[in-house]
């Protein structure tokens, strides 16, 4: 999960959201009727502030860097500023609909009620963490955009794989296939790095063979394009498990 940062300081909002500058755009009006689940909580899983305690929410983008702000009423105000008074060097999370979408370090007492995270790649990620916190849906338009890839001659396309096995026969943990004949694998040794490795298929019938330099691998299609067995290895549809936060779809999206 990508640690997020958050904006914990009214100066660092002066500074950094550019308020007056006119650098900073909300891409969405403030919206009063929150239906979605919102807890920030300490270190030891003790529930800090709710969603009765936020007043609004808000997406947008600060010199080009995507945001969602949360303004907190007259008692989430207060609550915060003593969670972040007696959490100085501490992390806090933050959940939407049980999701933890941050995980920042308090870096001192916050005093003036907003909560602005940012960390996304994309304006959509936040436009769609935004959507959860208001309607209660689990939003991803990017994964929308991935599933839309889909066709009946092709079963792979428009699909994220995990790559499954204790003894697997890839150096990759993550696979999409492309509608060009090509895919990409991921390796991820953290949130942040990542290696990338690249390849072309050929289908026939429920058959595949994956192409890498000198490397060829023949597997089976099960379920409609929902697995692909490569002997000790599996390649199972994780698409609809991948949250519109994940750093992957940034990855992913090269």
């Amino acid at each position: 999960m990508r640690k997020f940062l958050l904006i914990l300081s009214l100066l660092a909002c002066v500074v950094l959201s550019g308020c007056g500058s006119g650098t900073d755009s909300k891409t969405s009006s403030a919206d009063d009727s929150i239906k979605g689940n919102v807890e920030i909580k300490d270190e030891n899983g003790n529930v800090l502030i709710t969603t009765d305690d936020i007043s609004s929410v808000s997406s947008g983008t600060d010199n080009s860097e995507p945001y969602v702000e949360l303004v907190l009423n007259d008692d989430g105000k207060d609550s915060f500023f003593k969670a972040t008074t007696e959490n100085i060097g501490k992390s806090l999370s933050i959940y939407v609909n049980g999701s933890c979408v941050s995980r920042p370090t308090v870096s001192n007492a916050v005093a003036d009620g907003v909560v602005r995270i940012t960390g996304f790649d994309y304006e959509e990620q936040a436009k769609d963490v935004e959507i959860s916190i208001k309607t209660g849906d689990i939003e991803n338009s990017i994964i929308e955009q991935i599933k839309a890839e889909r066709a009946t001659d092709n079963p792979v396309i428009g699909r994220i794989y995990m790559v499954e096995g204790a003894d697997s026969d890839f150096e990759f943990n993550v696979v999409r296939f492309y509608d060009d004949n090509t895919f990409q694998g991921i390796k991820f040794t953290s949130d942040t790095k990542y290696a990338s490795f690249y390849g072309s298929y050929e289908l026939s019938g429920n058959a595949i063979t994956l192409k890498m330099s000198d490397k060829s691998y023949s597997g089976a299609i099960k379920e409609s394009g929902s697995e692909i067995r490569f002997g000790n290895s599996s390649f199972t549809d994780w698409t609809d498990n991948v949250g519109p936060t994940d750093p992957m779809l940034s990855v992913l999206q090269q």
